[in-house]
């Protein structure tokens, strides 16, 4: 038997709890790790940090539920200069030949949903994106090349739905 559950959204929903998000905040830090003897000062961390929150407004004419989101990203680490694999670092110079990655990435999205008097829905969903990786490059602990790769977007969309759609036919 095939049944298909429809939900009802009022103009109280959201008020009521029955529409609601789960709010919460993690974050994650690796101890730093001096991985290379010559240049101590050049770490290799990592770092993660999430959160979400909801929140509901009334208005006059509508009632909003909106939801913020936010990842970060920090590390920092060495690579082979001749590969992707490992640094095979030690205090002489002659094993200086590596690269050091930093990355710094940031999202952050908003998802703000309102309800008119007349139950009808908009969904409006808005996404910033940042990322930005510094790659610097060592030939027997001399820099030879440092390149910065900076990357940034920002999306909106927007739905509407009619209110017959959410609403049970009996």
């Amino acid at each position: 038997m095939n049944t298909q559950r429809v939900i009802s959204i009022d103009a109280n929903a959201a008020k009521n709890g029955a529409i609601s998000g789960l709010g919460f905040s993690a974050s994650y830090q690796q101890t730093p790790r001096s991985d290379n003897p010559y240049k101590p000062d050049e770490q290799d961390t990592f770092s993660l940090e999430v959160a979400q929150q909801t929140r509901s407004q009334q208005h006059t004419d509508t009632q909003d539920l909106t939801q913020d989101t936010l990842f970060k990203l920090k590390a920092s680490f060495h690579t082979a200069l001749d590969s992707d694999g490992a640094a095979k670092l030690t205090a002489l110079k002659s094993s200086q030949n590596y690269r050091y990655h930093l990355i710094d990435d940031e999202e952050r999205s908003q998802t703000v949903v309102s309800q008119n008097k007349k139950g009808e829905l908009t969904a409006q969903t808005t996404q910033q994106l940042t990322q930005h990786e510094t790659v610097k490059s060592y030939q027997q602990a001399k820099l030879i090349d440092s390149v910065e790769i900076p990357h940034s977007e920002k999306r909106v969309s927007s739905q509407n739905y009619a209110r017959a759609l959410f609403e049970s036919e009996n």
